[in-house]
């Protein structure tokens, strides 16, 4: 019987089990963590053909098909690994194996092979982050006890246990332990290893006498991605830095801030006792931060295209902030169509499957190794090219659209019901670029909608702080009433007011919150904005929710000190507010009582001295003589219409 392959493995065909064996089945085979994971029984046995029988050899492990599966066939009686057996009497079977092994650490011993001690190699395995890191390269393997101590280690992380290790042993015969182990073996020389997978961390205990070339060729290694590097060194590679490699290393090191921890006589007891002293080093590389030269190429495109100069790199930004942002997507967009033309043209080279020998024909049916994809799961090579680049297009404008939306320099002055219809277009609007032209379309539709906006927030504001909530019992003096023009259930707002607001404070009693600020910023926004409105953005700015996010963090709830009010929030769901500029709430007052026809026609037109007995009795009920005098004194700041009330950059 012949070996076959099956899903790129190769099975070594052994015998049937014996009449003992299949009797108690469950005692000879285990759960196999390194089989494939698209095992089919039928498949694999069509693929054995002739070769077909109950066990099989698979990378140094007996497996056994089962089902579904691939299970591991081992021997009760027998350890798993002799090479852990070292203190105890091994069968007949093993011990062949078990004195190549001594007869190999004689040999090599005399080159420089140490195998690690189990203490030392637990040591070196903890310095491994085992939740960053999972491929993982032995090059100096030995018969494996770096690699065992981090397969251990390498249990206790989230996620798989099981590592993706790799193994490099220059020796046939170690090479052969490591494969029994069930160990990878790549390669046979670590300073020849040349590949392009990359590897989150290396742990090693190269020959002493070339320990310094084999640490700078992990260094290398590691040093192009990221990673860890943990290796075992003769203390004098360190010490003496007696040639141009030791002094190269040495240099690299102190650069790499590495931690060096020196040990003596930690090899007095190990399986090749040796008199030294060794230097553990471990040197970690942050991840690289990739340049794209789609991108860049794509940049300086743009430059050349809009006449830009390139001598600053502060010119390459212009000031103009919707000039920069446009000029940001132009350059994302024609990077990202750049990279799926790339990959278009690359896809036959890259198919599953090499082309037929014979008729040279790629069978694209096989489908690429590589698929590009698109954030919404429609997978690229599913698609027409062009389907692929419109539909890229379209998301790129709607994160634009998005983000421009969440510009408080732009969308800071619209109400709350305003935001949320804007946001409700962001989907329409990303079937239009993302251009100068198109934004400035929007801002000025926006400062048309605006102008209403401004009028029917401000009135819905002085309802909500009214009318709205009146049948409250503690919002019953927020008002004051008094006999209007036409109207004999005219009022005006006091300047405390209680309104409803449950859902501030957190419901889990256990929450480190003081009260939930994202909910108490809802509550209090539209009412800033409202004065804001009709202050002119003249008074100095105070951030609403950073005051509230710094009361929560202060355990503050009473007085919190805001732009144009305290507030104070009540667990029995109401909240308190102050206002503290009396001269802007009258600005309020007046402007919606206006707007709802409850003063005079002549209010700030007429001196109260030339008012009707009529209209000074609603002027005396809504303010008194002296107040109205400051209102005709100062017209402009009193009675504003709503046009003059807002303007919305970059709107022209």
């Amino acid at each position: 019987m012949k070996s076959f392959t099956y899903l790129g493995l190769t099975f070594e065909p052994v015998r049937n089990t014996t009449p003992k064996e299949s009797e108690n089945l469950s005692a000879y085979i285990a759960p196999y963590a390194e089989g494939p994971g698209n095992f089919n029984y039928d498949d694999f046995y069509k693929a054995a053909g002739a070769s077909c029988v109950d066990i099989y050899r698979l990378n140094g492990d007996l497996v056994m098909p089962c089902g579904a599966t691939l299970m591991k066939f081992r021997d009760p009686d027998l350890p798993e690994h002799y090479c852990r057996e070292m203190n105890r009497l091994l069968p007949a079977s093993c011990s062949a194996s078990f004195s190549m092994l001594l007869s190999v650490m004689d040999e090599t011993g005399k080159e420089g092979f140490y195998p690690t001690p189990a203490d030392l190699a637990t040591e070196m395995a903890q310095e491994i982050d085992v939740e960053t890191c999972y491929h993982i390269l032995e090059p100096s393997a030995g018969k494996g006890d770096l690699a065992e101590a981090i397969r251990k280690r390498g249990k206790f992380r989230r996620g798989s246990a099981n590592m993706d290790i790799d193994c490099i042993e220059i020796n046939p015969d170690l090479r052969a332990i490591l494969k029994e182990k069930g160990f990878r073996v790549v390669h046979d020389d670590f300073l020849t290893f040349d590949t392009f997978k990359q590897y989150d961390a290396i742990l090693m205990n190269p020959p002493f006498k070339d320990g310094d070339r084999h640490l700078m060729k992990a260094l290398d290694l590691v040093s192009e991605n990221g990673g860890q590097v943990v290796c075992l060194l003769n203390a004098e590679t360190l010490r003496n830095p007696c040639t141009n490699y030791r002094k190269e290393l040495k240099k690299r090191l102190d650069e790499r801030d590495a931690k060096i921890v020196y040990f003596q006589d930690r090899f007095a007891a190990a399986e090749r006792k040796a008199d030294v002293t060794v230097a553990m080093v471990s040197v970690k590389f942050p991840p690289v931060q990739r340049r794209s030269d789609f991108y860049d190429r794509m940049e300086k495109a743009d430059e050349q295209a809009h006449a830009r100069p390139v001598d600053d790199v502060e010119d390459l930004a212009p000031a103009d902030f919707i000039e920069r942002i446009c000029r940001q997507f132009r350059i994302e967009v024609s990077a990202g169509m750049e990279l799926i033309r790339q990959y278009e043209a690359l896809k036959p080279y890259i198919l599953r499957e090499i082309p037929d020998p014979a008729t040279g024909k790629t069978p694209y049916s096989s489908g690429p190794i590589l698929t590009l994809g698109i954030s919404n799961n429609y997978l690229a090579e599913s698609m027409r090219y062009d389907g692929v680049v419109n539909q890229y297009v379209r998301l790129t404008r709607y994160k634009y659209w998005q983000a421009f939306f969440q510009n408080d320099e732009f969308t800071k002055n619209l109400t709350s019901d305003m935001r949320k219809e804007w946001e409700h277009r962001i989907d329409d609007l990303s079937n239009y670029d993302f251009t100068p032209f198109n934004l400035k379309t929007v801002l000025v539709e926006m400062n048309a909608q605006i102008f209403q906006g401004v009028e029917d927030s401000i009135l819905k504001i002085f309802e909500q702080l009214t009318a709205q909530h009146s049948w409250y019992p503690e919002c019953q003096n927020n008002i004051h009433y008094y006999n209007g023009w036409a109207h004999n259930k005219a009022h005006k707002i006091n300047t405390k007011v209680i309104i409803p607001s449950y859902g501030v404070f957190p419901d889990w009693k256990w929450s480190s919150d003081t009260f939930r600020v994202h909910e108490a910023y809802n509550h209090l926004a539209d009412i800033e904005r409202c004065f804001n409105f009709l202050d002119g953005h003249t008074t100095a700015d105070i951030d609403l929710y950073s005051v509230l996010n710094a009361a929560n963090a202060a355990g503050q709830t009473k007085n919190i000190h805001c732009k144009f009010f305290d507030v104070t929030f009540y667990k029995k769901g109401t909240t308190h507010i102050k206002f503290t500029n009396q001269r802007l709430l009258d600005k309020f007052n007046i402007y919606c009582s206006q707007k709802k026809g409850w003063l005079p026609p002549f209010y700030g037109k007429r001196r109260y001295e030339d008012m009707g007995a009529e209209e000074k009795a609603v002027v005396d009920d809504f303010q008194g003589k002296e107040s109205y005098e400051e209102v005709m004194r100062n017209p402009a700041y009193y009675l504003p219409d709503s046009a003059s009330l807002l303007s919305l950059p970059c709107a022209v």
